[in-house]
C-alpha cells in the first residue's frame, strides 16, 4: 500500500489547472473537516483562486487496486453561491457516489437559530450514516452502496429531531 500526504496531494490538485478551470492560490487553501475509510478520503475545503475570489467545498481521494491515489471527485463554488436561507434547519449537501462504488457528501448546515449537534442521512435502501457537526459541517463516507435521495435528519444537543428534508436527488 502507498502511504499519501493527502492535504500535499489535495494542495497539488487545487492549485493545478483541472477540469473545473479554478486554480486555487496553495497559501489559502485550508482543511475543515475529514473523514476516511480505507482506500477513500474525504476533505471539506475553502480557498481562494488565483484572483482572490473566495471557493469553498470538498475533495474526495481514492486509492486504486495498484495502490495508487487519484482524485475521486468532489466540488467547490463560490462562497456568493450559496443558496438563499430556508425558514427551517436544514444542510446543504453535496457528494455523489451511490452507483455500487464507495459514497461521499459534505454539507454546509443552517442552523436557523437552533443548536445543531448532529446530522443523519438515511439512504432510499436504508443505508444510515451519522456525523457529529463539527465547525457548522457535516461529512459522509462509507463503501456501502446509497440510493439516492437521502433523507436528512437534524438533531439538537438533546437528540431531539429538529428538522427533516430530501437531499441528492
Amino acid at each position: 500500500m502507498v502511504e499519501i500526504d493527502a492535504q500535499h496531494f489535495i494542495r497539488s490538485f487545487l492549485s493545478a489547472s483541472n477540469a473545473s478551470g479554478v486554480k486555487a492560490d496553495p497559501a489559502t487553501i485550508q482543511f475543515l473537516g475529514e473523514r476516511s475509510i480505507p482506500g477513500h478520503q474525504l476533505y471539506a475545503v475553502m480557498f481562494r483562486d488565483l484572483a482572490g475570489l473566495p471557493y469553498s467545498g470538498h475533495c474526495v481521494i481514492e486509492q486504486d487496486k495498484a495502490g495508487d491515489w487519484r482524485v475521486w471527485g468532489g466540488s467547490w463554488s463560490k462562497n456568493a453561491q450559496m443558496p438563499p436561507p430556508r425558514a427551517y434547519p436544514y444542510v446543504h449537501l453535496g457528494g455523489g457516489g451511490g452507483y455500487g462504488h464507495a459514497f461521499y457528501a459534505c454539507g454546509t448546515v443552517s442552523a436557523q437559530g437552533y443548536t445543531i449537534a448532529r446530522v443523519r442521512l438515511i439512504s432510499k435502501n436504508g443505508v444510515e450514516l451519522e456525523d457529529t457537526v463539527k465547525g457548522g459541517l457535516a461529512l459522509f463516507l462509507t463503501d456501502q452502496y446509497v440510493s439516492l435521495p437521502v433523507q436528512v435528519e437534524l438533531f439538537d444537543q438533546d437528540n431531539n429531531l429538529v428538522s427533516r428534508h430530501r437531499a441528492l436527488g
